[in-house]
């Protein structure tokens, strides 16, 4: 059986976060949150809502953070929104 694994990348994105992470409950295994250096409550909701890693990366080696961390699931199926 495949399994997902949802990728976010956020900042600042406390009034957003909850809701999203809610919908993807029920349709994924894992999430995967990227933050590029919130200064709100990003982080904690992410971790309370059990998000696999939680990063802080700059804009510029984003990507580079972002493709080292997703290498390191073990999930077949990785989904993301930019």
């Amino acid at each position: 059986m495949n399994r997902i694994s949802a990728c976010i990348i956020t900042l600042n994105e406390e009034r957003n976060l909850r809701r999203s992470l809610d919908s993807l409950r029920a349709v994924v295994d894992e999430v995967v949150v990227v933050d590029s250096g919130s200064t709100d409550r990003t982080e904690d909701i992410a971790r309370e809502f059990g998000a696999i890693r939680v990063s802080q990366v700059d804009t510029i080696r984003g990507t580079e953070k972002l493709r080292r961390d997703l290498g390191q699931r073990r999930l077949d199926l990785v989904g993301g929104r930019g």
